[in-house]
């Protein structure tokens, strides 16, 4: 979504977090796009936070807002910018930069600039915990050798935009090829 914004000329690439989103801790602002895209921004990852992880326990079936999530590492030093550390928070924070500069939630976004461009009729950002049928069901094995469906069981909310897409192979197969084809944005950007 980012990349076919910065192809539009809505975004560019050394926009900093200061310029889209203020309202973010202030010793992120020089953060770039760029730096967030390539995860070298240095903003803490919120799901390595014990309190995300716990949150996440009290209610794996209701997810807190995306903002929200960035609340538990909104006073953590930054890492060192430059050097690669994956990081679910620069993610949420790309997702929340193309609301600002959209006007609109975010799946609304991926739909206008990915899924209906692409024809990716079977993706979905949900928030809940719900699935939509067929899916591949995910196990957990319990003592005993008991299998338990928990394909179900956490909300996709959690991840938002930084994993939270439901999608299907064929989908995901026309992504790739979209993607990689410079269907979603040009070759300048791709660069």
């Amino acid at each position: 979504v980012a990349l076919s914004l910065v192809d539009q000329g809505v975004l560019g690439l050394d926009d900093s977090i200061g310029l889209r989103r203020p309202d973010l801790p202030v010793a992120w602002h020089g953060a770039t796009l760029r730096q967030l895209l390539n995860h070298t921004s240095g903003v803490p990852d919120f799901i390595l936070s014990e309190a995300a992880q716990d949150a996440i326990r009290a209610s794996v079936a209701v997810p807190l807002p995306p903002r929200a999530l960035l609340d538990f590492v909104k006073d953590l030093p930054l890492r060192k910018q430059g050097k690669y550390h994956y990081s679910n928070s620069d993610n949420i924070i790309v997702g929340l930069i193309v609301e600002a500069v959209t006007g609109v939630p975010y799946d609304e976004a991926l739909a206008n600039e990915v899924s209906t461009p692409l024809g990716l009729t079977q993706t979905r950002l949900p928030v809940g915990p719900e699935r939509p049928v067929p899916f591949i069901h995910g196990y957990d094995i319990e003592d005993g050798g008991r299998y338990d469906d928990v394909s179900e069981l956490l909300a996709a909310g959690w991840a938002w935009a930084s994993g939270g897409v439901i999608s299907t192979p064929a989908d995901l197969n026309r992504f790739i090829r979209g993607y990689v084809g410079n269907e979603l944005f040009g070759a300048a950007v791709a660069a």
